[in-house]
């Protein structure tokens, strides 16, 4: 188990690449209140839901202050579970 101070370390990394833990917070949670006002949402199934709620974490990733928007790692993550939303359309 990683100590407190490898934690520390751990968020200061990402915080270059990933941004503040806070912003991303911001961010996704406007992202995800959107997502369930629509006339779909309760269309979805867990799966699909669970998908988009990762997709919009993603690019809150991407849009949050001090990120890198360019880390490569963001944009194969949301392939990812754009594909694991895909597949549950056959649930």
């Amino acid at each position: 188990m990683p100590e407190a101070n490898d934690l520390t370390i751990t968020f200061k990394q990402r915080s270059s690449t990933h941004g503040t833990f806070a912003e991303n917070g911001r961010i996704a949670m406007q992202m995800r209140e959107l997502f369930r006002s629509t006339g779909n949402w309760q269309a979805l199934n867990p799966a699909q839901q669970l998908a988009l709620d990762e997709i919009a974490l993603k690019l809150a990733r991407i849009l949050s202050a001090g990120a890198d928007p360019h880390f490569k790692e963001h944009f194969h993550d949301l392939q990812g579970y754009s594909k694991l939303a895909e597949d549950a359309c056959d649930v």
